[in-house]
């Protein structure tokens, strides 16, 4: 006589309450959404200063790949979020608005950094372990091409008229070493580090001594790399970045 297979019980509900497994739902996103979120971020890091305008709706929509509605709707979404503002006329165009830099927005500003203190040594330990990681790389990856941009990054940034501008030639510089690695993730991790640090960057006092120091250390990293010195390049970012977490950490310290 044959044995009859057990037939397996249903698993309840609560089966695996104590299980890793955790799923998020599924939120879809619309094309004017995705490129909003690109021109957002580009506003974050400062690649887009205020003041600056957008390219033309159609240059954008040949560049997202996407029809000008889309584009429309986008810029719809950025100005309803008050980061960019429509002007029409001759000189018109969608352009960046920039935080207020007057006693209020510096002390919305300092007020942010005091709330995210938690988070900001995160992002340090984070750009820490994914700038070394990436500059290691792109020493043994760039392409003479790219080690040509990260050098015309270094010249930009001291030509620099103005501390917006040295400030998008600085974030520039960092993420065209991070692209130069070719490893999208560390490129990736660059980006959320440079996006979570922006405002406490800002947020350093500056001089021509605090300039001279970081053209000075840039060059040190460019000469490495360009030397295909793998070793000297991680150094020379350890070095730069350490003397940069010396000056957000002061300017968090005092904000008690």
């Amino acid at each position: 006589m044959s044995r009859q297979a057990a037939t397996p019980e249903p698993r309840s509900e609560t089966a695996d309450a104590g299980s890793a497994v955790d799923f998020e739902p599924i939120a879809q996103l619309r094309a004017h959404e995705y490129v909003a979120e690109q021109l957002r971020r580009h506003i974050g890091l400062g690649l887009v200063a205020p003041g600056d305008a957008f390219p033309p709706e159609r240059e954008l929509a040949r560049m997202f790949g996407v029809g000008r509605a889309t584009i429309q709707h986008a810029l719809r979404v950025l100005e309803a979020d008050r980061l960019v503002e429509s002007r029409r006329g001759r000189a018109g165009g969608t352009f960046v608005i920039g935080p207020p830099r007057d006693e209020q927005g510096i002390a919305r500003l300092l007020l942010d950094l005091r709330l995210n203190k938690p988070k900001i040594e995160e992002a340090l330990f984070f750009r820490r372990v994914v700038e070394q990681a990436a500059v290691q790389l792109a020493a043994e990856n760039a392409e003479p091409e790219e080690l040509e941009a990260i050098e015309a990054s270094t010249v930009e940034m001291r030509n620099a008229p103005t501390e917006l501008e040295f400030h998008r030639h600085d974030t520039d510089f960092h993420l065209r070493i991070a692209r130069a690695s070719h490893n999208s993730l560390l490129a990736e991790g660059v980006e959320r580090s440079r996006l979570l640090l922006n405002d406490a960057i800002l947020a350093q006092p500056e001089s021509d001594m605090w300039h001279e120091r970081i053209h000075r250390e840039h060059e040190n990293i460019l000469e490495a790399l360009q030397a295909r010195n793998t070793k000297r390049a991680t150094r020379a970012v350890r070095t730069h970045l350490e003397h940069s977490e010396q000056g957000i950490r002061a300017v968090i310290a005092a904000l008690r």
